[in-house]
């Protein structure tokens, strides 16, 4: 369930805000999966769960065109 744009925002999860942003933008739905596996690969090593150093490395090339994408979008500068 994709919660509404509220106060309940505040308290929501990383995962229950992209999927609010992909309510809202469905053009970025094929970046459903690969952000789930950088979030996957993140909480790992963030809950000290070996993460194989190829996977760690995979993330964050994943997560670095997922920020791209996402800055241009929003006409950040690169």
């Amino acid at each position: 369930m994709v919660p509404t744009v509220d106060e309940s925002m505040k308290f929501a999860s990383i995962n229950q805000l992209f999927q609010i942003f992909l309510a809202r933008y469905e053009e970025f739905s094929y970046l459903r999966q690969p952000f789930k596996y950088v979030i996957q690969v993140c909480n790992a090593a963030i809950h000290a769960q070996r993460v194989p150093e190829a996977e760690a490395q995979e993330a964050l090339a994943l997560g670095a065109q997922i920020i791209a994408v996402l800055e241009k979008y929003a006409g950040l500068p690169e």
